[in-house]
């Protein structure tokens, strides 16, 4: 079951304090940026749907904005999160994570060029 954001939060926390996260605690950030990531692709699937439905350019380009300034608020976090756990000694890869949102902004802002 996913943890809440608060609860990943601490994990990192403590994390970045001793320099060191626990394997337990590395499946748990593991399993949160899963999820975290799940939840945005299907928000984009379901944004394309949504846009499919408006039939004015300037609305639907306002509406791929909005999705894009959501996006890169999320990419800002990973972003920050990957610096708070850069001196941690761990398993845990973040670029992949952070190249998938980067992907995801990236199409996002092609959409709303497109539109724009």
């Amino acid at each position: 079951m996913p943890i809440a954001v608060s609860e990943f939060e601490t994990v990192v926390s403590e994390a970045a304090q001793k320099g060191a996260i626990d394997p337990g605690r590395e499946t748990t950030i593991r399993e949160f940026l899963e999820e975290y990531q799940r939840k945005a692709r299907e928000l984009y699937d379901a944004a394309i749907l949504v846009s499919s439905q408006i039939y004015e350019r300037e609305r639907i380009a306002q509406f791929w904005q909005n999705q894009l300034s959501v996006c890169e608020a999320q990419l800002a976090y990973l972003n920050r999160l990957d610096r708070r756990l850069r001196n941690v000694h761990s398993q845990l890869e973040m670029s992949g994570y952070i190249e998938q949102f980067e992907l995801l902004v990236d199409a996002i802002k092609r959409r709303y060029e497109f539109h724009a």
